[in-house]
């Protein structure tokens, strides 16, 4: 019985101890990101938003998602990033994640989206989701990359 109960206490303290490591996980993310997006630094809703995305993606993966998203989605005016430009970065780096993971699985997946973006500047109306999921497909039945994009 007492062998149990020190296996229990043991259980205890090795899960607190990796909610301490995810905590400074999430201390460390917050902390790149403000300095990022200087003048700028997450609210308890981010650092929860971060939580989340620290369990489903590696914390490289995060790291990189965040230097892309500031440097494609942050706009300074008079010398300092405007708010808007920070939330709307912060916004992008789930989906940034998750876009880099999935052109690591499948490398022509960036080339479709091209070709899914020339498709919405031609015709008048394009379903974003049906149109990659069919450009997908087309693919891995053989269709090349460059026959999908010389055709449109």
């Amino acid at each position: 019985m007492q062998e149990r109960k020190e296996q229990i206490e043991m259980m205890f303290e090795w899960q607190k101890s990796l909610l301490e490591l995810d905590d400074q996980i999430v201390d460390q993310l917050a902390n790149y990101w403000s300095e990022l997006s200087e003048g700028y630094s997450l609210n308890d809703s981010g650092r929860s938003s971060l939580k989340k995305l620290s369990r489903k993606f590696k914390l490289d993966e995060i790291m990189v998602s965040m230097k892309i998203s500031s440097e494609q989605y942050l706009e300074m005016k008079e010398g300092k990033y405007t708010q808007e430009s920070v939330e709307n970065a912060w916004k992008k780096i789930a989906g940034i994640c998750h876009n880099r993971r999935l052109e690591k699985e499948n490398p022509d997946l960036s080339r479709l989206y091209y070709i899914r973006g020339i498709m919405r500047k031609r015709f008048n109306y394009v379903n974003d989701y049906v149109a990659i999921e069919l450009l997908t497909k087309a693919h891995d039945l053989g269709a090349t990359v460059e026959s999908l994009e010389q055709h449109v």
